[in-house]
């Protein structure tokens, strides 16, 4: 008898209509044995080996009865469990630990890439402000060093002349001594 199929009708000769059918394995033996004597009313004698084998069927039958309830009650069990899918389909929109890090990490250096380009604006903008101040402060000191040295030539032409005077003055008076 292949496992999985639940074909009770089979071995006693009595299909199963709408509801089940609680047969014990007495009642199985003696219908088999009804309709083996119905089929074949002088068979001869069984081995031991046929009567191991025939054993063996009659506990599958009633193993494999057990294991449908087994099952039943097993499936009733799961019925309030979360499967693997209904788990899937819970989680899908979470975000996961390393894609939510990944996505934190971007963010991160896109924002500091800004900063930084932000800065370096800002910074080259005030250099190029103070170098234009110390720029027009060069010139506007290079044109008073040049007014100064003007003045300082005026000065010294002026202290020269004075000088000559003075000699000459020096050189008439002491000519006017002697």
């Amino acid at each position: 008898m292949p496992l999985g199929s639940s074909s009770q009708g089979d071995k006693t000769g009595v299909k199963p209509q709408g509801k089940k059918s609680t047969n014990t394995v007495q009642t199985l033996l003696s219908a088999r044995k009804d309709l083996d004597s119905q089929k074949n009313p002088k068979l001869p004698k069984r081995t031991h080996s046929e009567l191991s084998s025939e054993s063996d069927n009659s506990m599958e039958l009633s193993g494999l009865t057990n294991l449908q309830k087994d099952l039943d009650e097993i499936k009733l069990n799961l019925k309030g469990v979360t499967k693997k899918d209904d788990f899937d389909m819970f989680t899908k929109d979470l975000v996961r630990t390393h894609d939510l890090e990944i996505v934190v990490t971007t963010i991160v250096n896109k924002l500091f890439q800004r900063f930084e380009s932000t800065m370096d604006k800002k910074i080259n903008c005030r250099v190029a402000q103070v170098e234009k101040e110390m720029q027009e402060k060069i010139e506007a000191l290079s044109v008073e060093n040049e007014d100064l040295r003007k003045q300082i030539n005026q000065v010294r032409e002026t202290v020269i002349n004075e000088k000559k005077i003075l000699k000459d003055t020096v050189n008439y008076t002491q000519e006017a001594i002697t």
